[in-house]
Parts: structure tokens; C-alpha cells; sequence
């Protein structure tokens, strides 16, 4: 029979277990603005071919993102088809409107970000064909205090801007 004792010396001179190190990440650093946050408000004008698809306010943080989207939904009879069977065609016009900081430029510098989706074609949804058109735009403005800002794009497509 071992004594008691020795079997707790034996155990207590055993060597302590390998320490294991993980390697560790380094988040790459984030830019800040040494200015103040502070939330403005910018009045938004959306157009296509000089009709008014969308007014009103967005709020943003100084550093952070402000948008806009909406989808409309129509239905048309389809003059071709069996009035029987109640075929209609659907419609789907979509619009958006993004305005996000553009770092590391001046306070009032944004990237704004306008696109508007419609059918496309003759027949505009009867067909089954469902085409459709994007027009898209981006770019970086400045936005002076009170001031409106008016960018344009291809097929009639614009917004105005003005930071209060």
C-alpha cells in the first residue's frame, strides 16, 4: 500500500500543462469625425419626366444614412385576353432615394443614390414578357445649409435636396 502522502507529493510535482496562445485579430481602426454628431433634416424632391413622385423630409445623423423607397402596385385589364378569365396585368413602378455621409470631405458633403424602376415595352405587362427599365443615379454633392441642390439623370429622372 502507498502512503497517502506520497501520491499527493507525485501529483503536485507533476509539470503544469502546455499554455496555448491564439493568435490575435487587430480591428483596423475606424474613422471618426472629430465634429459632433448632430441631426439634420433634408427636404427631398423626387421627379420623373417633370412629375412629382415623391416630397417630403428625411432626418439623418450627421454621420449617419437617410432613404426613401416605395413600391406601386397597379392592375389593368388586358384588352386581348378572354374577359372570362379576368387576366389582368400588373404594373410594378419602384423609387428610391439615399443620402449617406461621404467621409472624410466637409460637413455638408453626401453620396446621394436616386433610381426609379417601371415597365418596359409595348404592351407593359399583358404579354407575360414582364420587362422592365431602371434608371439609376449617384453621386457625391455638397449640400449647402438652405440652398437646393438639383442633380438629374437619364430619362427625366431628378432630385432636389436642401439641408435645413
Amino acid at each position: 500500500m502507498i502512503p497517502l502522502l506520497a501520491i499527493l507529493t507525485a501529483v503536485a510535482a507533476a509539470p503544469p500543462p502546455p499554455v496555448v496562445l491564439a493568435p490575435s485579430v487587430v480591428a483596423p481602426p475606424i474613422m471618426r469625425s472629430s465634429t459632433p454628431r448632430t441631426t439634420e433634416t433634408i427636404a427631398v424632391q423626387l421627379r420623373h419626366g417633370g412629375r412629382l413622385l415623391w416630397s417630403g423630409d428625411l432626418s439623418r445623423a450627421s454621420d449617419g444614412t437617410a432613404s426613401f423607397s416605395q413600391q406601386l402596385r397597379e392592375s389593368r385589364a388586358c384588352p386581348d385576353a378572354d374577359p372570362r378569365a379576368g387576366r389582368t396585368g400588373t404594373r410594378f413602378t419602384t423609387f428610391s432615394v439615399s443620402i449617406n455621409p461621404d467621409y472624410p470631405l466637409a460637413e455638408g458633403a453626401a453620396r446621394v443614390s436616386i433610381e426609379r424602376t417601371a415597365p418596359y415595352g409595348d404592351d407593359k405587362d399583358c404579354g407575360g414578357r414582364s420587362a422592365s427599365s431602371t434608371v439609376r443615379l449617384e453621386s457625391r454633392v455638397e449640400l449647402p445649409q438652405g440652398k437646393p441642390v438639383t442633380l438629374e439623370g437619364e430619362g427625366g429622372l431628378s432630385v432636389t435636396l436642401t439641408r435645413r
